[in-house]
């Protein structure tokens, strides 16, 4: 049976669909088969994400803290404000950092660039991450969580105002310029994240912020204008063949990464030489 945050979280992910639909940024063909695409990939991710989980609610004893996990179980009138706003902060901060070192070394950007290599951008964009990448990620909030001891009830609340996020940051949906610039001050928007799909490594490389946009900003990291002039392409240098974004392709994307960075510099040279 489905819980509440779940029922909430499909309730957003319908009214951001209704969003794109009738106020889209930008007009989006042929979108079924991406859609099928990321829905899979998602499915299998899925499968690792809860394999993953089962192994540590054993470890962590999950009937003691199931309780907790409920985020409209929580009594206001009990939490903690101070805890809480360390534990909001910490976590943002911390999956900031994450986000940056999985754009830094090779070995973690293997398992990211899956979700970066859709040639477009929507909110199915957001259910786009390889298994691996799903494995690390559980692995690394777990230890951080576990070593900082943080109150589950604020990891849940974190975790749930981060997916909305996430889904909103991904849409493909219009929002009044003044709004957004109002916005962009506080959180990072769809504008701002759509400059972190670009497949210009400058502009990929910026905006990692999850929820606010303060940690891009004091980390330097902020991009809010588009810089590769008026012609903006989403995904990478490489993995441009719509072919190479099927389901199985896809997940050999990790593996068959330095092949294809190699071939997209090989042609780029070709062509200059011209």
């Amino acid at each position: 049976m489905l819980d509440l945050r779940t029922d909430y979280l499909l309730l957003c992910l319908a009214f951001i669909l209704l969003w794109e639909h009738y106020s889209p940024r930008e007009v989006l063909n042929n979108v079924n088969k991406r859609w099928l695409n990321n829905f899979s990939i998602y499915l299998v991710s899925a499968v690792a994400k809860w394999a993953f989980i089962l192994g540590l609610s054993v470890f962590f004893n999950y009937e003691s803290t199931k309780p907790y996990l409920n985020l409209f179980t929580v009594n206001a009138s009990v939490i903690n404000i101070l805890l809480f706003m360390f534990t909001i902060f910490a976590l943002d901060l911390f999956s900031y950092t994450k986000h940056r070192l999985f754009h830094y070394y090779q070995i973690l950007w293997r398992t990211h660039l899956v979700h970066h290599s859709d040639l477009k951008l929507d909110v199915t964009t957001n259910f786009r991450h390889h298994p691996f990448e799903q494995f690390l990620t559980y692995l690394i909030y777990a230890i951080f969580i576990f070593i900082l001891a943080l109150p589950v009830w604020a990891v849940a609340i974190y975790g749930f105002a981060a997916s909305i996020m996430q889904l909103w940051q991904h849409s493909n949906t219009k929002l009044p310029v003044k709004i957004d610039h109002i916005l962009r001050w506080l959180l990072i928007t769809p504008s701002l994240h759509k400059l972190h799909h670009s497949a210009f490594k400058d502009e990929t490389n910026s905006n990692y912020g999850t929820i606010f946009s303060c940690w891009d900003r004091f980390a330097g990291t902020l991009c809010e204008h588009q810089q590769q002039g008026k012609i903006f392409n989403y995904g990478l240098e490489y993995f441009r063949d719509a072919k190479q974004l099927d389901l199985w392709p896809t997940l050999n994307q990790p593996f068959n990464y330095k092949y294809q960075q190699l071939k997209s510099s090989e042609i780029v040279k070709e062509y200059n030489s011209d």
